[in-house]
């Protein structure tokens, strides 16, 4: 949704139109693998402590989110939520912590 892209870009990640029960929604800044500029897109992620998760499905797409080939191929990104902007460096997560942090994922949405 533009507005809401727009929203959360102008406000670092603080505010979106779905208001304060949706959905956490951060943004993410990779650098491009290809052109090598930044590319920022909302995301939902997932949060223990410290360490923010996101899944990268696609959708149930057969291709990866362009965001994720970006972060194999350079790891360092920055995360905008709750109006701070947080320099991160992204690890793809192995077994069995990726079958727990996936599961997560689909319990917050059932709930």
């Amino acid at each position: 949704m533009p507005i809401d892209r727009w929203l959360l870009k102008r406000s670092a990640g603080r505010y979106t139109v779905f208001g304060p029960f949706a959905t956490p929604l951060m943004l993410l800044t990779t650098t491009g693998r290809r052109k090598g500029e930044p590319k920022t897109i909302p995301l939902v992620y997932y949060r223990e402590g410290s360490q923010i998760f996101v899944v990268g499905s696609n959708y149930g797409q057969a291709n990866h989110p362009a965001w994720s080939g970006n972060l194999l191929a350079d790891p360092s990104a920055t995360v905008a939520t709750g109006g701070k902007a947080i320099p991160v460096t992204a690890t793809l997560l192995a077994e069995p912590e990726r079958t727990r942090i996936f599961q997560a994922f689909k319990d917050m949405f059932s709930t």
